[in-house]
């Protein structure tokens, strides 16, 4: 997707989640966006526009075990650098 600096920016954030979605475009753009937009600024507690693990763990950690986590953290980040 974009950078892959470690973090991922709210772009990635809303792109990930919704390829994922298999919904109809308009769905998708006038209910699903403004959805995943609104996690991601909540989720994104200092407001750096982009969510480290800490802020990516709170919203998917309980779901997904370790390993599952780490790897949709960083599937958004094209840069995968951790920082």
């Amino acid at each position: 997707m974009a950078d892959r600096d470690g973090r991922v920016g709210r772009a990635e954030f809303v792109t990930g989640t919704l390829n994922v979605t298999g919904a109809p475009s308009s769905y998708v753009r006038e209910g699903l966006l403004p959805a995943v937009e609104a996690v991601f600024d909540v989720v994104d507690g200092d407001g750096s526009g982009h969510l480290d693990m800490a802020e990516y763990r709170t919203v998917f950690g309980p779901k997904l075990y370790p390993a599952d986590l780490n790897r949709a953290f960083h599937e958004p980040d094209s840069d995968g650098a951790d920082e």
